[in-house]
């Protein structure tokens, strides 16, 4: 099975949305955003569902172990990705970050390569051709 590539789109907007200078203006608000986009990495691969394994005790105690981040200021993200509506509960054990599927990208690895290897060949096809010059041979007659 190939190798998959995963990118995150994020608008050049992001930190000028309401929504995120709102929760950037808390105390604490750097963190909790930066929690934000750590929970849209994460995720990245799975159009943007987290999923309570019960690793942990909690969705906190566990999203805390995975992501590396205090418990409590998990705890606070969570709350305001949900009261903002960021993020939504889809059953027991599955919640969403409403607008990740639209800024996901993805590509296999050897669709990677090929793009490279065509970058590769276009530029040098484009060198050549702008440092061609045309010489005539010393036989050819004016």
């Amino acid at each position: 099975m190939s190798k998959k590539y995963y990118w995150l789109k994020l608008k050049d907007n992001f930190f000028t949305q309401p929504k995120i200078k709102k929760l950037r203006k808390i105390a604490g608000g750097d963190t909790y955003t930066c929690i934000y986009l750590k929970l849209m990495l994460l995720t990245i691969n799975n159009d943007g569902v987290i999923e309570f394994e019960g690793i942990e005790n909690s969705l906190e105690a566990e999203l805390s172990l995975k992501l590396d981040e205090d418990e409590n200021n998990i705890s606070v993200t969570l709350s305001f990705l949900f009261s903002q509506n960021l993020l939504v509960q889809i059953d027991n054990n599955r919640f969403e970050i409403n607008e990740l599927k639209g800024l996901i990208g993805s590509e296999t690895a050897a669709a990677e390569r090929k793009r490279r290897s065509r970058s590769k060949s276009k530029s040098v096809t484009l060198s050549h051709h702008s440092h061609t010059q045309v010489t005539k041979c010393h036989t050819e007659k004016e």
